[in-house]
């Protein structure tokens, strides 16, 4: 009996639909075909909102294309649409159409633009050359899923409205600071705040403008990396640092500036001669 979820883990590596009826072969040339896409042909689409499918062979299987990128490099991948399996698997065929050497049986990549871990086809079985695209990829895609079977029409129609869920999933990614990094940033910035206070007569609304604006563009391109989902730790404090150390040489010259200002009389002033009594 099983007591946790931890119980229903799936065994990934242990799938084996017998899909001896669909082989490389097939997608290259009758699917493709069908589809009016050439599989692992290259795109510029990375995302598609909906997609037309198709009803292959006597045992009716159902399959879709969709763009998939690995390294800024996009492809038409063919899949099988398997209800019954919740991981996606993706053949050793696609990666090394992507020039990929395969060392793992486990991979990131985006599918329909969407983040997405895609499984190996275990060695020994009947699918090593297929794709499948599973439940769990539908589900997290909040995928609308339409399929239509009579004797004289087949339609199969995807529609994908996972554009909410990603947005949410990329900031919580993208913004994993660590807390000794975030406390520097927190820091320069009450040291801009402090400095624009001190040269009153600069213009200090002006000044943490432009001190805020750099400090948070070059935050945000830190954090937005498309092969990282943390922050350059090193480089963040490096910025932080100049940033800082501006600051520092910015108040000695104003301050300097404006005393020498108050000192030197306005060249342009002239005197009237106060007459002398007789």
């Amino acid at each position: 009996m099983l007591e946790n979820e931890n119980d229903y883990d799936y065994p990934a590596n242990m799938y084996d639909p017998l899909l001896i009826d669909l082989h490389s072969k097939d997608l290259h040339e009758t699917v493709s075909k069908e589809l009016k896409t050439q599989y692992l042909s290259d795109t510029q689409l990375t995302e598609l909102k909906e997609i037309n499918g198709m009803i292959f062979g006597p045992n009716l299987r159902v399959i879709i294309s969709l763009p998939v990128t690995i390294k800024k490099k996009t492809k038409n991948v063919h899949f099988i649409l398997d209800t019954v399996s919740p991981k996606t698997y993706i053949c050793e065929e696609v990666y090394e159409s992507f020039k990929l050497q395969f060392h793992t049986p486990i991979y990131q990549v985006f599918i329909n633009n969407k983040r997405s871990v895609a499984y190996l086809p275990p060695i020994d079985s009947h699918f090593t050359e297929i794709n499948i695209l599973g439940m769990e990829y539908l589900k997290s895609s909040g995928t609308n899923l339409s399929i239509i079977l009579t004797n004289d029409y087949d339609n199969v129609t995807l529609q994908f409205d996972h554009e909410k869920k990603e947005i949410f999933t990329q900031l919580q990614i993208t913004f994993q600071v660590d807390p000794n990094v975030l406390g520097k940033i927190l820091g320069t910035f009450l040291l801009v705040i402090i400095v624009s206070v001190a040269i009153s007569n600069r213009k200090p609304g002006f000044f943490l403008l432009i001190a805020a604006i750099s400090l948070s563009y070059n935050i945000y391109k830190s954090c937005i990396e498309v092969n990282s989902s943390k922050v350059d730790e090193d480089d963040l404090e490096d910025f932080i640092n100049t940033l800082t150390e501006a600051c520092i040489d910015d108040v000695t010259a104003n301050w300097g500036t404006s005393d020498s200002e108050e000192e030197t009389p306005d060249a342009t002033l002239t005197t009237t001669p106060i007459p002398m009594n007789q």
